[in-house]
């Protein structure tokens, strides 16, 4: 098959196409290993950049993206959709992009890729988005979705919908020893930390991070060799307004490479979510990554997270519930490691990506 993915080129802080990281990219370079054709292009509305490169296998072309090069980007989208002949478009990352789809694409069949819960998103906002993407969802041969509580709402509006998880790619998730972590990025060597990794900037991760660090404040009443980590923008300056800091150790947003070494010092991850609009659908893409090092990821039970940590009940805690939060925390403190093998197996891109591969040739037909 030939396949355009159409997708952004930022997301959640990083650089899909020069930092190699993301949903997208890992699922249109296993689908180039499945013998397909793949291009992919990737809106950039921070930098606004026009370059092309090969990844993978995939052709990349990144295209300026924003109010003043809007015509210019639909325009290039046509000429390339015309001259290519593409067998399906596959629309990914933000509902502005289905939309786009669903305007450009002709006869062109759409794979509309929901990761997230759009309704949540800024650009669903404007008026016109949540109008089109009704239709985008309607018109779809196939729509994929991230949770399974996602997919049932999804179900309600086009039926011919599947599961396609976050996955992950081991050999990009090098995990070092806790304690060559702890020396090269200068933390506390005999202590015991807990950690998560998320930007202090949108509504969601600064609930998150609000709960986990009231919560450790009482925590470490208790636990005075207890320290928390958070890692990502917007946490240091955080930290500094909040007069009972004591304790935490925060860093600005690192390279892959560098926030798996640092995450590699912790004891414990969390991922700490309070109910919202967006959490109540999501795949927090950083639960995977988690589960590799082995260690107790203590999590709400929201979302798929509810999901795969089924068979750690001990580690998931009734959201925004203070009370219970602590309890699994002081029982993540008794475990050193956790087998997460099982749900590791399946959540290779590898396995992932055969499904959407037989899914999209199935729609196809």
């Amino acid at each position: 098959m030939k396949l355009l993915f159409l997708a952004k080129r930022f997301g959640s802080g990083k650089d899909a196409i020069l930092e190699d990281f993301g949903r997208q990219v890992r699922l249109a370079e296993n689908l180039v290993k499945l013998g397909n054709e793949v291009h992919l292009i990737a809106a950039d509305y921070i930098e606004k950049r026009t370059f092309e490169k090969t990844l993978h296998g995939i052709k990349v072309v990144v295209i300026p993206f924003g109010l003043f090069s809007f015509s210019s980007y639909i325009s290039r989208l046509r000429k390339k959709i015309r001259k290519e002949s593409y067998d399906a478009i596959i629309a990914s990352s933000d509902p502005i992009f289905g939309i786009i789809a669903y305007i450009i694409a002709q006869k062109t069949p759409i794979i509309y890729d929901v990761q997230d819960n759009y309704f949540s998103y800024t650009s669903y906002k404007f008026p016109f988005v949540r109008f089109f993407e009704k239709k985008v969802l309607k018109r779809a041969v196939l729509v994929t979705t991230v949770s399974n509580s996602l997919l049932n709402h999804i179900k309600k509006v086009n039926k011919k919908c599947i599961l396609v998880k976050n996955g992950i790619d081991s050999k990009k998730i090098k995990p070092i020893d806790k304690f060559e972590s702890r020396k090269k990025y200068n933390l506390p060597i005999e202590s015991t930390i807990i950690a998560y990794s998320a930007r202090y900037v949108d509504v969601n991760q600064k609930l998150a991070i609000d709960f986990l660090v009231k919560n450790y404040n009482i925590l470490k009443k208790k636990h005075k060799n207890l320290y928390l980590l958070l890692i990502g923008e917007g946490n240091p300056s955080r930290i500094k307004k909040d007069k009972d800091n004591k304790g935490i150790i925060s860093f600005e947003s690192l390279s892959h490479d560098k926030l798996i070494e640092l995450l590699s010092s912790a004891d414990i991850l969390t991922i700490p979510y309070v109910l919202t609009p967006f959490t109540e659908f999501s795949f927090p893409y950083k639960l995977s990554e988690y589960m590799v090092f082995s260690k107790p990821v203590v999590c709400s039970d929201i979302g798929e997270m509810k999901t795969l940590m089924k068979p750690h009940p001990q580690l998931l805690f009734k959201q925004n519930n203070s009370e219970d939060f602590i309890k699994k925390i002081e029982l993540a403190l008794k475990i050193k490691n956790v087998d997460y093998s099982q749900q590791l197996k399946d959540l290779t891109w590898n396995k992932i990506t055969k499904k959407l591969h037989n899914a999209v040739h199935g729609a196809l037909k």
